[in-house]
């Protein structure tokens, strides 16, 4: 684990905001953001301890990975840890997912993002997203959640997150097509909706963001729990 994972942990364990925590250990918003996205990791012992005392994170560990994680007289279990052989993984906004590649804070993307937990070997600037809209339905179904993976090339048939000019992010299946005169792999985006258009990467500009490695499927219609009816 590496720095800027051990800090995101504090953070979450804390259950407090980037703003709350800078005003405590007295620096800025932005230097917690640096550290977060891995740019930078000289924090001074001074802060650290001042973080330690913020987050009930150890110093010691937040610094070097060694030595317990919490302070004496913390109830590990009540801050919800992370199993053993398993990963974490924000979930953000679609409305943002498109900066992640640049700025992979999840505190900038939502101020207390929910976070998934899954044994997968995912890449550590992994992320989740909540399905909106009936572009992907039945196979994906509003307020379901999908972890993606930057770190993952898409192979056919597999299902990308993508920025798409004039359209914001989608989740579509993935289709390779030719290969261009100048060496570019030219793709379509496949709705699994036929109401909703084909996406062709010679009409619009499309950047993915990753591949779809783990879909939350909702198998219960909550609606309907103690008789409610709809």
């Amino acid at each position: 684990m590496e720095f800027r994972e051990r800090l995101l942990e504090a953070v979450k364990i804390s259950g407090k905001t980037r703003a709350q925590l800078a005003d405590e250990i007295g620096v800025s918003i932005a230097a917690i953001s640096h550290w977060a996205v891995g740019r930078g990791t000289g924090m001074r012992a001074q802060t650290a301890a001042r973080l330690e005392a913020a987050t009930g994170v150890r110093a010691l560990w937040l610094m070097t990975g060694e030595g317990p994680k919490l302070v004496e007289g913390e109830d590990e279990q009540s801050q919800d840890p992370v199993p053993a052989g398993k990963r974490s993984v924000p979930c953000i906004p679609a409305s943002t997912a498109k900066e992640w590649p640049q700025n992979p804070d999840p505190y900038a993307h939502a101020e207390r993002p929910l976070w998934l937990v899954t044994d997968l070997p995912v890449s550590e600037h992994a992320f989740a997203m909540s399905i909106d809209g009936l572009s992907m339905s039945p196979l994906f179904q509003p307020g379901e959640h999908i972890i993606i993976d930057p770190q993952v090339a898409p192979a056919p048939g597999s299902y990308v997150a993508a920025d798409v000019q004039g359209q914001g992010v989608l989740v579509r299946k993935y289709r390779p097509l030719k290969v261009s005169a100048s060496g570019v792999q030219t793709f379509e985006l496949v709705p699994a909706n036929d109401d909703y258009p084909t996406i062709h990467s010679e009409d619009f500009d499309i950047k993915t963001l990753g591949t779809v490695i783990e879909h939350r499927r909702v198998l219960a219609d909550l609606s309907m729990k103690a008789g409610i009816d709809r």
